[in-house]
């Protein structure tokens, strides 16, 4: 199969094994694959798709023996899917992007992000192509090059992607960038850097945040409360530790549990803790220069009003009263949580506690 890139004269051949990218005049290109030299001239740029069984002496032989290949070349080893590598074209820049998945439980790479629902798969590495269609002085290279760091980022800030720590994951350990254009020497025409650096930023973090769409990736508002350290079991503990007048019992512990889950699906109630949950981080983070809310200070009481709100929502008026009963004496996890997110889920569990009473 045969696909195009910025540069008109590159030939770009791929099947199941190898995404081949030839052009007769070659490549001027800078990598941060080679630690010799970062800055080769090539043939061919070369992505394969390793096996379990491959080892790169065996790659290195069969790619000698393509006629598609033209060497020199430079070759990306990774075990991603060549169907799965995803393109984008603007103007004079071309993209190309491959996500490198593992195992959530993978010991090996226990700071990646979950990036598939349930934790299954999480983000090992992100491997970026780019083709430029210009000849580019070394130092013009060095500049695209944190310019596509930078759209790295951009699409991972973009999407909000988390590390375990609850930390905006960055990028992998061995994260690959390769920038390619056609000769190493100032452009004969005049060009507009600003322009080039920008477009190459937007190229790289579209191309990322289609690949990371792609691979499966969305947070919903479960995993918003798993990563600021809530369980909903310890939602229905709290819950069960202020109930009095009747016997704590498995079925009573079950339906707390399930309407505290039917209650994450009313948008309205999704939308108030996650106000809480992006201002408790501001917080935390002391974005805001003017608010210091480490002590839980009283002069804050938006987080009430957000935990009012919340009971109000799920079960009415009577709701309001039961918050202030868990407001005021914080039952198991609440009590570890910050300023906003105290009163947040304490709204959470009094609403659906004064739920499930209604009948």
């Amino acid at each position: 199969m045969e696909e195009t890139i910025s540069i008109n004269d590159a030939i770009v051949k791929f099947n199941q094994e190898n995404l081949i990218i030839s052009r007769k005049k070659g490549f001027a290109i800078l990598t941060n694959q080679n630690s010799k030299d970062s800055f080769l001239n090539v043939k061919s740029v070369v992505k394969h798709k390793k096996t379990n069984i491959t080892e790169t002496k065996m790659i290195l032989d069969k790619l000698n023996h393509n006629k598609d290949v033209s060497p020199p070349f430079s070759l990306l080893v990774d075990d991603v899917n060549i169907n799965d590598v995803v393109i984008v074209t603007y103007d004079c820049v071309t993209a190309i992007v491959s996500l490198e998945l593992s195992k959530a439980n993978d010991k090996n790479h226990q700071s990646s992000s979950d990036i598939m629902k349930g934790g299954k798969k999480s983000l090992k590495n992100i491997n970026i192509l780019l083709f430029v269609d210009k000849n580019l002085s070394k130092d013009n290279l060095l500049k695209l090059y944190m310019n596509a760091v930078e759209g790295k980022s951009s699409a991972l800030w973009e999407l909000d992607v988390r590390d375990k720590f609850n930390e905006l994951f960055t990028g992998g350990n061995n994260d690959t960038v390769l920038i390619a254009c056609k000769e190493f020497e100032d452009p004969e025409e005049e060009t507009d850097e600003i322009k080039l650096q920008q477009m190459v930023k937007k190229c790289v973090r579209d191309a990322l945040v289609k690949a990371i769409r792609n691979s499966g990736y969305f947070r919903n508002i479960l995993d918003f409360i798993n990563s600021v350290g809530v369980e909903i079991d310890d939602l229905v503990e709290a819950g069960m530790d202020l109930c009095v007048g009747v016997e704590k019992t498995d079925e009573l512990y079950q339906k707390l549990k399930a309407q505290i889950l039917k209650s994450l699906e009313d948008i309205n109630v999704i939308t108030l803790i996650m106000a809480g949950i992006r201002v408790e981080e501001d917080y935390e983070k002391h974005r805001l220069e003017e608010v210091d809310v480490d002590d839980d200070p009283a002069y804050l009481y938006t987080d009430e009003v957000l935990g009012m709100a919340i009971a109000n929502q799920i079960a009415g008026t009577k709701a309001i009263f039961n918050f202030k009963r868990y407001d005021e004496e914080k039952p198991g996890i609440i009590s570890d949580l910050g300023p906003m997110l105290d009163d947040i889920f304490a709204g959470l569990v009094a609403g659906c506690m004064s739920k499930i009473f209604e009948e």
